[in-house]
């Protein structure tokens, strides 16, 4: 479920599976319609962080730069395909993993979380 607030009204996106077996949405679009105060519903094939995200995905596999990014843990939650070409793996290799376990020469990145800079402009 996503909920946008605009003015003086929520819109509230809510997910079903394409499961015939467990979800039933036609049941759950009647229920919806139950709701108080209820302006207006219907059917939409994706949310909107679903659209969000995939075009930060585009964007990103379309800068020419390999670009991370890494969690306050050190993982690395996204990477585009020149920085895995960079580093010659796959998505699966190093989405999750530490940037320690990328064996790269140099760890100093790791520090920004703590909010120290990195720049790693040759001198």
């Amino acid at each position: 479920m996503e909920v946008v607030r605009e003015a003086d009204k929520a819109i509230v996106y809510v997910e079903t599976e394409n499961n015939a077996e467990t979800s039933r949405p036609e049941q759950i679009f009647d229920i919806i319609g139950r709701i108080p105060d209820l302006i207006e519903r219907r059917f939409i094939d994706t949310l909107p962080q679903e659209e969000r995200e995939n075009r930060f995905r585009v964007v990103l596999d379309n800068i020419s730069d390999g670009v991370a990014s890494i969690g306050k843990d050190g993982q690395v939650t996204t990477i585009n395909k020149i920085a895995l070409k960079a580093l010659n793996r796959q998505t699966q290799e190093v989405i999750g993993n530490t940037v320690r376990t990328l064996n790269l020469p140099d760890h100093t990145i790791l520090e920004c979380p703590q909010g120290k800079t990195f720049n790693n402009a040759k001198k």
